[in-house]
């Protein structure tokens, strides 16, 4: 659907973070399944924000820009702030404030992990093993990761898709969205 987009690559980047997070997660890797997660979430936002910015996107492309968290999630301008998304999506921007403080929680718990906070270094296992309450609070995270990522993809991409492309995404937009009456009057 977005294959002919030139961000697609840094979407596809994020996808394969989302991938190794699974991957690190059921290894027992806990410290990298959240730093992949917390990259995930930065890509992904990121292929939002170069969407509308040609520049930008040609300056990252030839590698001399860097995906950087603070304008993502400006209140301002980012690509979660009520200016971006209904300039994309009219009407939808009156949402945005909760989905930018999820984004915002949640980057700042999975630093945690990428900076070695105290409590990451206290509560993760010495060794590779499973530890149910360290899963579960991946997989908490994992859900809020992919709520603001389908919420900014859809905020960014819905009102251009052709009516085979929405039809084919109305399922997942509907399961993380549909609690929005905006989004449940499209499908």
């Amino acid at each position: 659907m977005l294959d002919h987009r030139p961000e697609c690559e840094l979407l596809k980047s994020g996808l394969r973070e989302y991938q190794y997070a699974l991957l690190a997660l059921v290894q027992g890797q806990y410290r990298q399944a959240f730093m992949a997660l917390r990259l995930f979430l930065e890509l992904t936002l990121g292929a939002v924000f170069f969407s509308s910015n040609e520049l930008q996107l040609r300056v990252w492309l030839r590698g001399r820009r860097d995906v950087y968290w603070t304008p993502l999630i400006s209140d301002e301008d980012g690509v979660l702030s009520k200016f971006f998304v209904d300039a994309f999506f009219d009407g939808l921007g009156d949402e945005v404030a909760t989905y930018r403080a999820i984004a915002k929680q949640l980057y700042r718990e999975c630093s945690e992990y990428v900076h070695g906070n105290v409590n990451t270094q206290q509560s993760l296992p010495e060794n590779l093993q499973y530890m149910e309450p360290i899963f579960s609070d991946w997989h908490s995270k994992a859900k809020s990761a992919r709520l603001v990522t389908t919420f900014a993809l859809t905020a960014r991409y819905l009102r251009d898709l052709q009516l085979d492309d929405r039809n084919k995404m109305e399922p997942i937009i509907i399961d993380e969205l549909g609690h929005l009456p905006i989004i449940r009057s499209i499908f």
